[in-house]
């Protein structure tokens, strides 16, 4: 019967809608270490070793001369190599130095040093309050750090409305970490009330300073209308800033806006090149979309390869939807090689995960041996998963094997239904095997002209078994008058494709001038393109030319060839015709053996053919074995009980009384 594999309308199909990232990035932010002092007695340097040497020296100069704020800058020379060696003492006695001088920077310093044992011998308590000093000073750093402190625990008891208290002061004092950790704090609701409106102030505070998290969260609460109404625009201003930050989600989210013209206008090169740049980064989502953008031609040039890379390096992230296309790019060898084995590989992660096409397309491969062995039970097990959910494919392949009892009881009601309902959605093979099951009269009244009605639709598809049978149609006068001229056509047309049994139909027409004029050269022709794709029955008929001389001069040791080709493939009339060659020594000499065993071929291939056992009767006969001649031509009788009535030759009239 018919198992017809067929590409369903690939891979554009079943595109998922991609969604915003919108995972919120959270966690506390500390400030880094010790800081300069900013201001009036700030020093510049181009970063040279001689400016860090004349900036030291100014430095030196003022602190010497009692400066606190160049106390506590040289300090910070002596603790990072600035215009002198690193000397952690030093660092430590400046910084103390010009805490003593009522810098609140020193103090900061000061109390880290006392913290970390830098240059001083650690002194938790002394860190503590040179630290509160210097939060008390109102110098938002020491408050940020603190703040930390007191929320972990660290050192000082743990309290946590201490530390909201203490990040809400550095914040207004202008620190971005601590405008990031009390933003963080009212969306998470930690250590205050959660409040997305204040979230979103203190967010957007943070995220001006170019803190790119933040950038990205202020996006997000745009894109979602969280602490504030949905703005589209704002969304995606945040998400390119971060993203120019090379923030890998913020570029897969631009892309999107760009995709789909949310807050910026549509354009496809903009978002296939945000795409590529968070799928280089390996977003999984962003790699899913670079391969739709190759594939489609959207942004990109179309190019399969790179769609192909993409969309496997998407599913070995586990997406889902990219692992039922790279299984489908697989199959059908898309950018790829095709190969069977991955595309069940894929096919079979999807359909695991309850994808239903890839249910649909594993069943179809189980079916058909695609990358797996045949496996009925498998394959019906699959595709009636797919089928309660409307899946066309399935449908179309599970009414095949309820026609044929493929993994199930044989249902031709069932069969009908299904096939009828997947032909009804425009699937091509099924609108085919549709007016197939309607000629058959399979679980419908036999109907001639609705299965031509169907069988046209797939025809003027480019459904190549379709043009044959419909071709067979009219030159049968089935559900249509006989018009051979389009029998020819449809015949032409699907031959050109090089669909084998329209190639042989076709050499009929040019041999027997059947909708065409006669040209045997052209009937040689296309009886040797079928034989050459394993025609059993085209072989057979590219003998009968060699023989007779049509279309080509007669060469009996060619159709000798081409017969035994034929016969090896199970064609019955090959091996009679060359039972008849050997016995009259054509193409070579006679040989009364093997024309017995080529003959005993044919009957064995064909039992039920009359002509094989009046054949042998006459053999048996012309020998004066009328008992063997007679039992051959009654078994002639059995398989067709009218044979004689066109095949009745004196001899065998003498046998056939002596059966009465």
């Amino acid at each position: 019967m018919r198992k017809i594999v067929f590409m369903f309308a690939l891979i554009v199909a079943t595109i998922a809608a991609q969604a915003q990232i919108t995972t919120l990035k959270k966690g506390f932010k500390t400030v880094d270490g010790t800081s300069m002092h900013q201001g009036e007695h700030v020093y510049p340097s181009d970063g040279s070793k001689k400016g860090n040497e004349a900036a030291f020296k100014l430095y030196e100069a003022a602190a010497q001369n009692g400066n606190a704020e160049a106390q506590c800058n040289l300090g910070y020379c002596y603790e990072k190599g600035l215009g002198t060696k690193k000397n952690a003492e030093s660092a430590a006695a400046w910084y103390i130095k010009g805490s003593e001088s009522g810098s609140a920077v020193a103090f900061y310093n000061a109390g880290l040093c006392f913290k970390n044992g830098d240059g001083v011998k650690k002194d938790k308590q002394k860190a503590v309050s040179m630290l509160e000093i210097a939060s008390d000073m109102g110098y938002a750093q020491a408050q940020t750090y603190l703040a930390m402190m007191y929320y972990n625990g660290e050192i000082v008891k743990r309290n946590r409305d201490k530390a909201a208290e203490l990040w809400t002061k550095a914040a207004q004092g202008g620190c971005p970490e601590a405008q990031w950790n009390i933003a963080v704090c009212y969306q998470e609701g930690d250590a205050v009330k959660r409040d997305d409106k204040a979230a979103v102030v203190w967010m957007e505070k943070a995220a001006e300073t170019g803190m790119v998290e933040a950038q990205w969260n202020a996006g997000v609460y745009y894109e979602i209308g969280r602490g504030t109404g949905k703005d589209a625009s704002r969304a995606a201003m945040w998400f390119e800033k971060a993203a120019n930050q090379n923030l890998a989600e913020a570029q897969y989210n631009l892309g999107l806006c760009y995709k789909n013209g949310s807050g910026v206008s549509k354009s496809a090169d903009m978002a296939a090149n945000w795409f590529e740049k968070a799928a280089d980064q390996k977003i999984t989502e962003a790699q899913y979309e670079t391969a739709i953008a190759y594939e489609l031609g959207n942004g990109f040039r179309a190019n399969n390869k790179k769609a192909a890379d993409w969309m496997e390096k998407a599913a070995e992230n586990d997406h889902l939807q990219a692992q039922y296309k790279t299984g489908m790019f697989y199959k059908y060898g898309v950018g790829v090689s095709k190969n069977d084995r991955k595309a069940f590989k894929w096919l079979e992660k999807a359909a695991d995960r309850q994808h239903s096409e890839a249910e649909s397309e594993l069943g179809d491969c189980y079916m058909n041996a695609i990358g797996t062995k045949t496996d009925y039970n498998n394959a019906t097990k699959y595709l009636f998963k797919a089928v309660k959910k409307d899946i066309t494919l399935a449908q179309y392949d599970l009414g095949l094997c309820y026609e044929n009892g493929w993994g199930t009881n044989k249902n031709a009601n069932e069969a009908f239904n299904l096939v009828e309902a997947a032909a009804k959605k425009d699937f091509v093979p099924a609108m085919y095997e549709l007016g197939m099951l309607y000629k058959q009269g399979i679980g419908t009244n036999p109907n001639s002209s609705k299965a031509v009605d169907w069988l046209e639709k797939a025809a003027k598809r480019e459904y190549t078994a379709a043009m044959y049978e419909l071709g067979c149609c009219y030159q049968k006068g089935e559900g249509v008058d006989v018009n051979n001229e389009k029998a020819y056509n449809w015949f032409d047309r699907a031959a050109e494709d090089g669909h084998v049994k329209s190639l042989l139909a076709l050499g009929h027409c040019h041999r027997d001038a059947i909708g065409t004029k006669q040209n045997e050269k052209k009937a040689l022709d296309c009886y040797e393109k079928a034989a050459k794709k394993g025609d059993a029955e085209a072989m057979y008929y590219l003998a009968t030319c060699y023989v007779d001389g049509r279309g080509t001069k007669p060469d009996p040791k060619d159709a000798l060839k081409w017969l035994e080709k034929s016969q090896q493939a199970s064609y019955a009339e090959a091996a009679f015709k060359l039972s008849e060659m050997y016995e009259n020594g054509i193409g070579t000499d006679p040989n009364s053996v093997k024309a017995a065993e080529y003959l005993e071929r044919a009957i064995l291939l064909a039992p039920q053919e009359p002509r094989y056992y009046d054949k042998k009767g006459e053999n048996f006969a012309k020998k004066g074995d009328m008992v063997n001649a007679k039992e051959m031509y009654n078994k002639a009788l059995g398989a067709d009980i009218t044979f004689y009535d066109n095949h009745n030759t004196e001899l065998k009239k003498k046998v056939l009384e002596s059966m009465k």
